[in-house]
């Protein structure tokens, strides 16, 4: 047994003695928190300097949605910009709902740490003990750790095989898509990004659990946590209060239609300003897992395997000029068609920083640097993102 599986094996062996903290605490009043209380109200709050640059970016690179800052206990922005239905110049407000994209990843890997702790998935077996379907040259040498970590050798989407139809898949449709496929590399070789990963792993809860993916999620995430604005998108039932997406389309912004079914488990949630900082606040307080299953979900290694723990990204942060060690940001972004989004949240300052935008084309990891700066006290520009957060 290697080093890492040991240690892996020593950090959640844990669970057995009684010290995970998955659920601990009184979530049924939940909502009753004072900062999440805040979060979830119809008020805004504004930091000038904030405000000005969100509004300018609104104006001038069409920036629209929702941007969330909180500080500890304390909420240093909250409001929102643009029209969730251009077409109708119906407003933005804080109950709209914005497809995830790739942040849905975050939510799946907590799911499948849950059932680690439960004793009933093992990181390093074979994944072919959880998906016998899985066909075999696909499935060689693969685990679930290697899924998480984005280091399956896996094809990176489901191009080569598919048109991409206007459809609502089944688990078996999109695992007989998924057994088309070709690999890219071997398994462990090196970090890519793979849709097929997120899939796969959504299929492991399916038979895990023997419930389909979206009722797991509602049971032992969404509804213990009262995400009563989150969800998995479907084609032909749209969340009650999402936004349109829109994008630049031959230097036109223009609305795009939500092509969600080939992103099961990747790429399939929507959810809401409030529901998501709900959601965040229970994760870093130790609510939904056992700290040892923390310290996996940000383990984010070097940057040559993408700082990607499981289903985050991790790395240091620039804090203030006067504290000179690095803090450890955690991260994870989404895009979709006519929607992206970032949640950030760095540890030593216990600062989020939140955005959801029905506008796909703008560089939010950028946008979101911009807003820690000002949160700090500094000018845009005045010092240099050496850490690429």
């Amino acid at each position: 047994m290697s080093i890492f599986r040991v240690f892996i094996f020593l950090l959640l062996a844990s669970k057995a003695s009684g010290q995970s903290s998955r659920y601990n605490g009184d979530l049924k009043n939940i909502h009753s928190i004072g900062i999440i209380k805040q979060v979830n109200n119809t008020k805004e709050v504004l930091h000038e300097e904030i405000h000005q640059y969100l509004k300018s970016l609104a104006d001038t690179s069409h920036f629209q949605g929702v941007a969330l800052i909180v500080k500890g206990n304390a909420i240093i922005h909250k409001a929102v910009y643009g029209n969730s239905n251009r077409e109708k110049n119906k407003p933005i407000n804080f109950r709209t709902q914005y497809l995830l994209g790739s942040l849905s990843k975050s939510f799946v890997s907590i799911a499948i740490m849950q059932l680690v702790e439960a004793g009933r998935l093992n990181l390093f077996e074979p994944v072919k003990n959880y998906l016998p379907g899985l066909k075999e040259d696909l499935a060689k040498g693969l685990n679930v750790h290697l899924l998480l970590k984005h280091r399956s050798g896996l094809a990176t989407n489901l191009d080569a095989v598919t048109k991409y139809q206007l459809m609502e898949l089944t688990p078996k449709e999109l695992l007989a898509l998924i057994n088309k496929t070709e690999r890219r590399s071997e398994p462990g070789i090196k970090f890519e990004i793979s849709s097929l990963n997120f899939m796969l792993l959504g299929l492991v809860i399916e038979n895990l659990s023997r419930k389909n993916y979206e009722e797991y999620m509602k049971e032992n995430i969404f509804k213990p946590l009262h995400l009563s604005s989150t969800g998995i998108s479907h084609l032909f039932s749209p969340a009650p209060y999402k936004a349109n997406g829109y994008r630049l389309i031959e230097g036109t912004v223009g609305r795009i239609e939500d092509l969600i079914s080939y992103s099961y488990a990747t790429a399939d949630m929507y959810s809401s300003v409030g529901d998501l900082f709900t959601w965040g606040y229970a994760l870093q307080h130790g609510w939904m897992l056992s700290k040892q299953s923390m310290g996996l979900l940000f383990d984010g290694g070097v940057k040559a395997n993408g700082n990607y723990g499981y289903g985050f990204r991790t790395q240091s942060y620039m804090r203030a000029d006067s504290l000179a060690d690095p803090g450890k940001l955690i991260r994870h972004g989404g895009v979709m068609n006519g929607f992206c989004a970032n949640y950030h949240y760095y540890d030593k300052d216990d600062l989020t920083i939140i955005l959801l935008n029905n506008y796909r084309n703008l560089r939010i990891l950028d946008i979101t640097f911009k807003l820690k700066e000002l949160v700090y006290g500094y000018a845009i520009g005045q010092r240099k993102n050496k850490y690429d957060e």
